[in-house]
């Protein structure tokens, strides 16, 4: 990710378990990361740091996996 910093990067997530590795990239790379509206009420919920939005322009992006899987 280093050397695509900048470049959209697209994360395909099932649904919980990965939330401090998201946060853990955030803060490494100073920046936010992009979630739907869906996720962000559970991670609100979960009381999970403000690094999470739901705008479409941040570069670390988290979608759901099946968008990601080849069939």
């Amino acid at each position: 990710m280093e050397s695509h910093s900048g470049s959209a990067i697209y994360l395909g997530m099932h649904n919980l378990g990965k939330e401090d590795l998201l946060v853990y990239l955030a803060s490494h790379f100073q920046s936010y990361v992009s979630v739907s509206e869906e996720r962000m009420d559970v991670l609100k919920l979960l009381g999970m740091p403000n690094v999470f939005t739901c705008s479409p322009e941040e570069w670390i992006r988290v979608v759901p996996f099946h968008l990601l899987a080849k069939n």
